[in-house]
């Protein structure tokens, strides 16, 4: 199960929420054992200090005993979990009932261990005359009191945490509902409604994500609107190709004899031919619609082989017409181009193809390959009726033909599909008269590989 961006983010606070409870605590334990131990440390040796002064000037005075240690009047305990000791000598003069050993622990604070407990003890002595007071503390005691303070300061937070997780929760979820709006316009919106979202009022955060949506709203629009154009202009061409099959069928059908039959199965034949044809140039025109020069597959290769495959695959065509067809010079073996070898083949086949198709019998066509610093240059030129300069820009359109060429058989995408390979493959082309008696030279040139 796929989790929300809600508990993504909140799982993430609550860990934070507790390493920092629990980094508190460790700091305020600490605090607070430093504090206990300073506070407390300093009453024993006030208590020790005092206890010293007071008991030492009972005891000794003109540095001689006055009192028999049997006879020495008991002190009171300053506080119920303070005990003391004071001996002279090797003798124990008094002592806490808490303690039933004589204390050893060197002059100053200690830790020590007596009658099973752990003790800390301020001693003080009197080196000379061998006199000395021991004042203990009970260690637990502090423990006890360090473990209080710290739950008294952390024990609230502890609390609250469940209170941050809920306020978090809300936090994010409000967080959250500029892109549930926008995950609601694009579930509400319909099929056939490709307009860009409204982001004027979008977070920064997801800002670059309705830009993405947008962008591909609007690249959806343009396929939409490539696919609608390829279908009208496909309905449309073959309303005429279709229409005469089924009048040269009805003739056939109607026929009065073999010969009048004869010829209308021919003409049948030809339409099927020219059908064909047109849909493999709109099938072909409407696979390039889509692509672009960032995801057109492409690889270096040179042109001279491609060429050489393409005038072996319609040599019979050119042999039919008695055309000259053949590769006049070729001079790119080491100058390669990036592209994709499918597209090239389509391209050249359709310039070749076209010219074939409208060089007269007996007539010429040659191809050339050059190249220069940047480019490499591919040349087919013919001498047929050629295209008069002012119609040469829009013979790139769908289904235009030039004047000169209507009674040609042809579907006018040819060049449609060379110039959208030449642009997938960011190649330039140009038109001219191959010669002042006629005849037209295609010129491509195309960004060498290897600069």
């Amino acid at each position: 199960m796929k989790r929300s961006i809600r508990w993504r983010l909140l799982i993430p606070l609550a860990g934070l929420y507790a390493l920092g409870w629990l980094l508190t605590a460790v700091y305020a334990y600490y605090q607070a054992s430093h504090e206990v131990d300073q506070l407390f440390d300093q009453q024993l040796v006030l208590l020790g200090n005092t206890l010293y002064s007071l008991v030492r000037h009972e005891i000794l005075e003109d540095e001689q005993p006055l009192l028999p240690v049997d006879n020495l009047p008991a002190i009171a305990e300053p506080r119920q979990d303070i005990v003391f000791q004071i001996a002279l000598g090797a003798l124990v003069i008094n002592s806490s009932e808490e303690l039933s050993q004589e204390v050893d622990a060197p002059p100053g604070l200690a830790r020590i261990v007596a009658n099973g407990k752990t003790w800390r003890v301020y001693s003080v002595s009197d080196d000379r005359h061998g006199f000395r007071v021991h004042v203990l503390e009970p260690v637990h005691i502090r423990k006890q009191l360090r473990t209080g303070i710290t739950s008294t300061l952390v024990t609230p937070l502890l609390l609250v945490i469940p209170g941050l997780l809920l306020l978090s929760w809300l936090i994010i979820g409000d967080a959250l509902r500029p892109l549930r709006r926008v995950s609601q316009l694009v579930e509400s919106r319909s099929p056939e409604d490709l307009a860009p979202l409204d982001d004027r009022r979008v977070p920064r955060e997801i800002h670059t994500l309705v830009g993405a949506i947008n962008h591909l709203l609007a690249r959806l629009q343009d396929a939409l609107a490539r696919e609608r154009r390829v279908t009208a202009d496909a309905a449309h061409e073959l309303r005429t190709p279709l229409a005469a099959l089924k009048i040269q069928a009805e003739v056939a059908r109607r026929a009065r004899d073999d010969d009048e039959r004869e010829n209308a199965l021919q003409q049948i034949h030809n339409g099927v031919d020219r059908t064909a044809h047109l849909i493999e140039q709109l099938l072909t025109l409407a696979r390039l619609e889509p692509e672009s020069k960032e995801t057109l597959e492409t690889h270096e290769m040179t042109l001279c082989p491609l060429i050489s495959a393409c005038v072996a695959a319609l040599y019979d065509e050119a042999l039919a017409k008695n055309i000259d067809l053949g590769v006049q010079h070729c001079d790119c073996r080491q100058a390669p181009i990036r592209a994709n070898a499918t597209a090239i083949e389509i391209l050249l086949r359709n310039l070749v193809g076209n010219a074939l198709r409208y060089t007269p019998r007996g007539g010429r066509i040659d191809i050339r390959t050059r190249v220069d610093e940047h480019t490499v240059i591919l040349e087919i030129a013919d001498n047929g009726p050629g295209i008069p300069a002012a119609q040469r820009q829009r013979v790139f359109d769908r289904f235009y033909r030039a004047s000169e060429h209507r009674m040609t058989q042809g579907s006018g995408l040819g060049l449609s599909i060379v110039a959208r390979i030449a642009e997938l493959h960011g190649a330039r082309i140009r038109l001219s008269e191959t010669s002042p008696h006629g005849g037209l030279t295609l010129t491509l040139r195309f960004p060498r590989a290897d600069r």
